[in-house]
């Protein structure tokens, strides 16, 4: 997936469910892509699974927009962020992440993954973004010096 590529949000629009079908217009069946752009949260922490595969996890913090109204009354907190989980297979990638640290502005591009594996043997599953592409925007010493 190309992090440049232009998507024509009215593609995604629930008020056209023909969109979401496929029908007419770009093709927007059975999509999965996701691009985050947001602060390194922790050091990436790197695994070898009883598979023989290796897994580099680490968590990227995103803004969420400032709300357009407040919620009084409903007894919800507005988290002014999210936390996102993230994890890199391919060894390429896991050598980009491996060299980010807390602080750096990065963007990724993937797919949203549910991922099951058993603890203690009782299942457990984890929601997370399985990156393709990784680029580091800013280091966490530019972000506060405010370089480019």
């Amino acid at each position: 997936m190309s992090v440049d590529r232009a998507v024509d949000p009215a593609a995604y629009s629930a008020a056209d469910p023909a969109a979401h079908r496929g029908e007419g217009g770009p093709e927007t069946s059975a999509r999965n892509e996701v691009t985050l752009c947001g602060r390194v949260s922790m050091t990436a922490e790197e695994r070898s699974l009883p598979s023989g595969d290796t897994v580099l996890t680490t968590r990227i913090v995103v803004d969420r927009p400032a709300p357009r109204r407040t919620s009084r009354g409903t007894g919800r907190t507005r988290q002014p962020v999210d936390a996102i989980d993230c994890v890199a297979w391919p060894a390429r990638i896991r050598q980009t992440v491996r060299r980010w640290q807390p602080g750096d502005q990065v963007l990724v591009s993937g797919s949203i993954r549910r991922r099951f594996y058993r603890i203690e043997g009782r299942p457990v599953s984890r929601v997370e973004v399985e990156i393709t592409q990784a680029t580091r925007v800013r280091t966490a010493a530019e972000r506060s010096t405010g370089r480019p």
